[in-house]
Order: structure tokens, then C-alpha cells, then sequence
């Protein structure tokens, strides 16, 4: 039996990211796993979901893939300054998926020092930019490749219709999508924000 696995809109929620893949078998060398994007902003560990997400392509390239979504095209035209600071911040509300590039004393070291200094809020974001590209080089770089040019491994063709399926999961819901090549049933897992989930019983139809 072969398991294919969804799970997209991650939005820096690490601690969940990590209790989903409690259920993804990839054991298993036949099962495979598709990210499908949407891994920053809104929770507080955008850069930990990240590289929790590099490892496992890492350890499994042959059954995982890892496709950016629109808030990683945002972050990286950011970082490439091809795009205005306030447009980034406008989508990361709170400076969360910025701050999780740092360790806490050394963001708040950045920031004051701007402060004393009298700096524009454009210096203080340029300077947030210019840290995470000379601190994240190897993450950057496997995350930038991405964009340059989506892989298409030979087994994607089956992820079609459980990708189809997810992409009508509520967008803030963290959803595990489980879908059986052999029997052809869908099911989800909903990630509660408490650590809890729900599991949908009754398998969905994905559109045509």
C-alpha cells in the first residue's frame, strides 16, 4: 500500500508542523509527502518550520518535496530587494517570521542600537535583511532553487488529486491530507492549536 501525504499552510507554526509529522509514515519507501507552501507569518517560528522542512527533504529526496507558496515568493523578493520593506511587513504582521531568523537578545540588540542611533525604520529593516541573508546562507539558498526552478520528480503526477483535494481545506486550517493510492480514500487530520486533532472521518471528494 502506498500513502501519499499533503500539508500546506504551515504559517510558522512550528509545534504543529512537528505533531503532523507524527503521522506521516516515510518509512515506508514506497509512501511520499508534498509540501505545498504557505510555511511563513503568523505563528512565531517561520525559520524553525523552515529548516525542519529542509532536513526532511534532506533525509528523504526521493519521497518528499518542498514547493514554495506565496509567502515564501514574498520573503525571498524581499530579501533579494526587489521589494519595498513595508510590502514585506505589511504581510508579516508583528515582525514574526523576521524575528524567528534570530536569536531574541540579538534582534533586540539590532533593534535598539537602531533606536539610539536614530535610524530610519528603512535602515532598521534593511539591517534586518542584510542579517538573514549572512546568517541562513544554506537555507536561503535551498529555498531560493526552488523558485528558480520547481522540481518535478517523476512520482509527482500521483499527488494531482490529493493536492486538488487540500487546496479546498480552509485556508488558516493545518490540514493533513492522507490519501491512499490503492483504495483511493481521502482523509484529514485538522492540528489544533492546543497540540490536539481532529480527525475527519468521512473522506472528502476532491473536485473535478
Amino acid at each position: 500500500m502506498v500513502t501519499i501525504y499533503a500539508l500546506q499552510n504551515i504559517y510558522g507554526k512550528y509545534d504543529e508542523l512537528m505533531e503532523a509529522l507524527t503521522f506521516i509514515d516515510l518509512e515506508n519507501g514506497l509512501n511520499r509527502a508534498v509540501f505545498l507552501g504557505n510555511y511563513m507569518t503568523k505563528g512565531p517560528k517561520s525559520a524553525a518550520v523552515l529548516y525542519e522542512l529542509k532536513r526532511l527533504e534532506e533525509t528523504y529526496p526521493e519521497q518528499t518535496a518542498v514547493l514554495p507558496g506565496e509567502t515564501e515568493q514574498f520573503f525571498l523578493t524581499w530579501l533579494s530587494g526587489k521589494l519595498d520593506h513595508w510590502d514585506w511587513l505589511s504581510l508579516d504582521n508583528f515582525l514574526l517570521a523576521t524575528r524567528s531568523f534570530f536569536q531574541e537578545r540579538t534582534f533586540d540588540e539590532l533593534t535598539n542600537r537602531t533606536i539610539r542611533e536614530k535610524l530610519t525604520g528603512s535602515d532598521l529593516y534593511e539591517q534586518y535583511r542584510h542579517f538573514i541573508l549572512e546568517n541562513h546562507p544554506d537555507l536561503l539558498l535551498w529555498l531560493f532553487r526552488k523558485t528558480d526552478a520547481i522540481e518535478k520528480p517523476a512520482w509527482k503526477k500521483p499527488f494531482q488529486e490529493a493536492v486538488s483535494f487540500l487546496l479546498n481545506v480552509e485556508a488558516d486550517e493545518l490540514a493533513l491530507v492522507k490519501y491512499d493510492t490503492e483504495t483511493a480514500v481521502y482523509s484529514s487530520i485538522t492540528i489544533n492549536m492546543d497540540g490536539s486533532f481532529t480527525e475527519h472521518i468521512a473522506p472528502k471528494t476532491p473536485k473535478a
